[in-house]
């Protein structure tokens, strides 16, 4: 089993829906099977009942490690056990219904698709093994069936359902490597792109700030207070860009000031767009250096300004000196 450095595509949420879709499937196939086709009743009802536990187990799962009661860690490790449970379950399952369609095999194509999504090619390669290990299972299940029939069976469900597998397998891979092009670039220009759900929390990543804020997070350095683009006005709350941004808000290229440890000052720029209605893309980007030369520039502006309008006043003495060193001498003034 790959390790956890591999990038994870599945999420909860995801994980549930693939675990409901099957039990789902395996409750609609009640409905197919008769008595003419079902030859193992109590192999049938036993892969029925383990399948819709482990999408009941999942549920109770997620729920505890929502509300705290588990740990997270737990129902992480629930996420890699469950497909592979699942299709240890049909695998043997599969074999109970006597027919040549063989239903429940080609639901192997769900936790097989799980598989690759999470794990990409080592995944699917799991699957189809798993897949063509159950024909031996068959062999032993039904060793009054014809071979043929048995391998025609196995071979017609684990082709589909590897094939599922590996067009799953590859497209994560290709976004796998879009996401790792982004994140390349997003470093070189010192941006970091993160993903926020409707409660502002930080479902996604990727990037690195440059500068005094590098390695911290943005939650972290958009915390309350901030302050206005001239750095002098603390922003309310609600008007906070990653406050805005969660609730949908469309942002361009905001500028605004945190505060570091020691009373430094860093300035960022925040834009923001909905992606879905509960996703929302922000990217960030550390322009202290710039804001600080504007602000500088336009403080510059405005003293010559001020001095223009507002001359520093003359002495008298200052004036007849300048009068004295205007006016021409008449001796040696040729006529």
């Amino acid at each position: 089993m790959p390790g956890a450095a591999l990038a994870e595509t599945v999420s909860p949420r995801s994980a549930l829906a693939h675990q409901l879709a099957l039990s789902a499937s395996m409750l609609l196939g009640i409905l197919l099977v008769t008595d003419q086709v079902l030859g193992i009743p109590w192999l049938y009802w036993a892969g029925q009942l383990a399948v819709n536990g482990l999408s009941l187990g999942l549920v109770v799962g997620m729920l505890l490690s929502r509300f705290g009661v588990a740990r997270p860690l737990w129902a992480e490790r629930l996420l890699v056990l469950l497909p592979v449970l699942d299709l240890l379950v049909l695998a043997v399952s599969r074999w109970s219904v006597v027919n040549t369609s063989g239903f429940q095999g080609f639901l192997m194509a769900v936790p097989m698709a799980w598989l690759a999504a999470r794990y990409r090619f080592q995944g699917a390669a799991l699957g189809i093994a798993m897949a063509l290990g159950s024909m031996g299972l068959g062999f032993l299940i039904l060793p009054e069936h014809d071979v043929v029939e048995v391998l025609s069976r196995g071979l017609a469900t684990t082709v589909l359902a590897g094939s599922v597998a590996l067009v799953v397998a590859g497209v994560v891979t290709r976004l796998d490597e879009q996401r790792r092009r982004l994140e390349t670039v997003s470093v070189a220009l010192g941006v970091v792109s993160l993903v926020l759900d409707e409660d502002g929390a930080v479902l996604e990543e990727s990037g690195r700030l440059r500068g005094a804020a590098r390695g911290r997070s943005i939650p972290e350095l958009l915390a309350d207070p901030v302050f206005t683009e001239n750095g002098r006005v603390p922003l309310p709350p609600e008007r906070n860009p990653l406050a805005r941004a969660a609730r949908g808000s469309t942002l361009d290229g905001e500028a605004v000031w945190a505060e570091l440890d020691g009373g430094r000052r860093v300035a960022l720029s925040v834009s923001s767009t909905a992606l879905t209605e509960t996703r929302t893309l922000v990217v960030v980007q550390d322009v202290t250096a710039s804001l600080a030369a504007v602000l500088q520039e336009e403080q510059f502006l405005a003293n010559v300004s001020h001095e223009l309008k507002t001359p520093s006043p003359r002495s008298p003495d200052t004036w007849s000196c300048s009068r004295t060193r205007s006016t021409p001498r008449r001796a040696g003034i040729p006529r």
